[in-house]
C-alpha cells in the first residue's frame, strides 16, 4: 500500500519551467549522484537547472546533518532553495519540467516522487526499490542520460505528465486508509483464535 496525497495542494495551475529540474528528499537519497549525473547533463544542455529542496532539518535534523550532501556553493546550474512547506513545494513541483530522483535507497513507496506525479512532472529515476511500482508517469532506467534525452520529446513528455496525474489521483487519503483497514481486517479474520 503506498502513501497517499493531499491532492488539494495541487489544485490549479503554475506555468512550466523548460529545463528545470526539481529534487526533493532527504540528503542521503542519491543527491551526491543526481548532482554529478546533473554536470554532464549541464554539458549537453546549458539551459537546465537543477533546484534542490531538502535539508536535514525538514526530518527534525541539525545543520550538520548537510555537511557533505550538498553541492557546494556557486555549482553552475544547481540552485540551492531552502526548504519550503508542502503548499509552496507543491507549486515549485508543478513548475518543474522533471523531478529528478537518483534513488541510492531502497524506496518503500517514495512520497517525493508520488507528489511529483501528481503535480503532472514526470519522473525521472532509476528502476529501484519500489520505484517500479510507484513511478507510473516517468522514465525509470539506469542510463539517466538517455531518460533525459526521451524526455526530449514533447509528445512524450506530455503523455508521462498525463499518465503520472492519473496515477496519482487514485492516491487519496482516503483510499490509503480504506486499504490499510482491509488488509487489517483481513488479517484479524485469518488469525488463529488462541
Amino acid at each position: 500500500i503506498p502513501n497517499g496525497i493531499d491532492q488539494s495542494l495541487f489544485s490549479g495551475r503554475e506555468e512550466r519551467v523548460p529545463g528545470r529540474l526539481i529534487w526533493t528528499s532527504n540528503l542521503n537519497r542519491g543527491l551526491p549522484s543526481a548532482v554529478r549525473i546533473f554536470r554532464r547533463l549541464r554539458a549537453q544542455y546549458p539551459w537546465m537547472e537543477l533546484h534542490i529542496y531538502g535539508r536535514g532539518s525538514v526530518y527534525g535534523w541539525g545543520a550538520s546533518h548537510d555537511v557533505g550532501w550538498l553541492p557546494p556553493p556557486g555549482e553552475p546550474g544547481v540552485v540551492l532553495q531552502e526548504p519550503l512547506p508542502k503548499h509552496l513545494l507543491a507549486r515549485e513541483l508543478m513548475k518543474a519540467w522533471a523531478f529528478f530522483y537518483l534513488a541510492t535507497w531502497p524506496e518503500t513507496s517514495c512520497l517525493a516522487a508520488l507528489e511529483a506525479q501528481m503535480a503532472g512532472t514526470p519522473v525521472i529515476s532509476v528502476p529501484y526499490g519500489a520505484l517500479v511500482d510507484t513511478v507510473q508517469g516517468g522514465i525509470l532506467k539506469w542510463d539517466i542520460e538517455e531518460a533525459v534525452e526521451e524526455l526530449q520529446d514533447a509528445e512524450y513528455w506530455e503523455l508521462l505528465s498525463l499518465r503520472g496525474r492519473e496515477f496519482a489521483r487514485n492516491l487519496t487519503w482516503e483510499r490509503i486508509g480504506d486499504a490499510w483497514n482491509s488488509l487489517l481486517r483481513q488479517e484479524s479474520e485469518t488469525e488463529e483464535p488462541k
